[in-house]
């Protein structure tokens, strides 16, 4: 008996997508894919209602591709949240109600998580804290060095969640991109540290048939 998890990480630029299956043979990454859209090129003087629509659709397009061969039992998503930028909101909110608009019409049930569930549910150890930014009054280059600390530290916390996400689940992580290994934490936060009830469900519904 096999169930298939489809892991979405959704987004305007770049939507990860991920495929992970648990089965008699335990959990493998089976398939993965990264959707990406680009600007219309301004010579075409489009309309910025029709540029968001053409990124809409070609999300749209190979999400419905992976909910049809193979058919995923669910699907799970990283969880919408707010972002300071009113315009980098808008646009996630785009890709994220596209990928849930298209499970809902597959009729493929949805689990949501938020990072830090993703964190928790995969035993994720602790984050490394973030050091402090530039103070107030610092020269150029010690905001420079401040941030290139901070990013270290983020890509670093990014490393540990895919490193614990791989000691899960065999598969090419080392062939995945930053999105398409959220897609496959996101997945698998599905089936530990225990899996969830409509995963239950569909290992039920399957036994009694």
């Amino acid at each position: 008996m096999t169930v298939r998890i489809l892991g979405i990480d959704t987004g305007y630029t770049a939507t990860g997508l991920a495929l992970v299956e648990h089965g008699p043979v335990g959990v493998r990454l089976v398939r993965w894919m990264t959707v990406k859209t680009a600007p219309t090129p301004k010579k075409r003087r489009l309309l910025v209602v029709d540029d968001h629509l053409r990124r809409i659709r070609e999300i749209r397009r190979h999400v419905i591709a992976a909910l049809v061969d193979p058919r995923p039992d669910i699907a799970v998503l990283e969880a919408f949240s707010q972002h300071q930028n009113a315009a980098s909101a808008a646009r996630q909110a785009f890709g994220y109600a596209t990928a849930v608009v298209c499970c809902e019409d597959g009729v493929i049930p949805i689990v949501q998580w938020t990072p830090q569930e993703i964190h928790r549910r995969l035993g994720v150890p602790k984050p490394i804290p973030l050091p402090k930014a530039a103070p107030k009054g610092a020269s150029r280059e010690e905001k420079r060095a401040a941030e290139r600390a901070r990013e270290e530290a983020r890509e670093a916390n990014k490393r540990r969640v895919w490193e614990t996400a791989a000691g899960r689940c065999s598969g090419e992580w080392g062939a995945l991109t930053e999105h398409e290994a959220d897609a496959a934490c996101a997945a698998l936060a599905a089936l530990f540290p225990e899996p969830v009830d409509v995963v239950r469900a569909v290992q039920a519904g399957r036994a009694a048939s």
